[in-house]
């Protein structure tokens, strides 16, 4: 059973009922990041979830089921979900089909491997061989090469194509008042580069997303 963070005060009780949830990791009291393992644990969750999401933005087209609904109606909340999902079904195309080919195999077999890996990147900064307030500069006033990566790279990086369908309308999100997207090299490490992210989720937030990359092996290391 994939669920998302809003099931989590019923996990228990799904396990009761014999059920096997699956839900992406919260991140502890005093915790500030997901560990690597915990990190690769929540995208095999997410990226199932998206025939989930899907379905639920279907749902809430419906005036019903798109805000919030009162109290006294809760009792016939669970009819109106099978009337609608039967409606939906017999009417609507199949958000995608029950097929698979060679190159899903092939991602769901990448995506089971790369749970164990490590990240080098982390450890570096773990073993204090890089610091966040280590020298940076612009990608621009630097002598600056990056591994191109084809489409096919990107779909596999990212686990398919979701992120990179919203790329485009999220960096444009990032681009200051001179029309630039400041992205950083570090001074030390002309292989690590960072830019600013904001989190989709709160616009007071901003993370600082650094990426160590080769020109000969794999485009994309940590």
């Amino acid at each position: 059973m994939i669920v998302d963070r809003g099931f989590r005060d019923v996990i228990e009780s799904f396990i009761v009922m014999g059920y096997e949830p699956r839900m992406p990791d919260f991140l502890a009291k005093g915790q500030k990041q997901h560990s690597v393992e915990q990190t690769n644990r929540s995208r095999l969750i997410t990226k199932v979830r998206w025939r989930i999401e899907s379905y639920h933005a279907r749902m809430k087209k419906w005036t019903l089921f798109s805000g919030r609904i009162e109290k006294a109606f809760i009792p016939k909340v669970a009819d109106c979900v099978r009337i609608v999902s039967a409606a939906l079904n017999c009417y609507r195309e199949q958000i995608s089909q029950n097929t698979i080919n060679s190159d899903d195999s092939m991602l769901a077999q990448y995506m089971r491997q790369q749970i164990g890996r490590n990240n080098i990147l982390q450890a570096r900064v773990d073993q204090g061989l890089l610091s966040s307030r280590s020298r940076w500069k612009k990608i621009e006033d630097s002598n600056f090469d990056f591994p191109q990566i084809s489409l096919k790279d990107l779909r596999q990086l990212f686990f398919e194509t979701y992120q990179i369908k919203i790329g485009r309308s999220y960096v444009e999100e990032h681009i200051n008042s001179d029309g630039d997207y400041i992205i950083e090299v570090n001074n030390y490490n002309d292989n690590i580069v960072r830019a600013s992210i904001h989190s989709r989720h709160s616009n007071a937030s901003a993370y600082k997303a650094w990426i160590q990359f080769s020109l000969t092996g794999d485009p994309i290391e940590a």
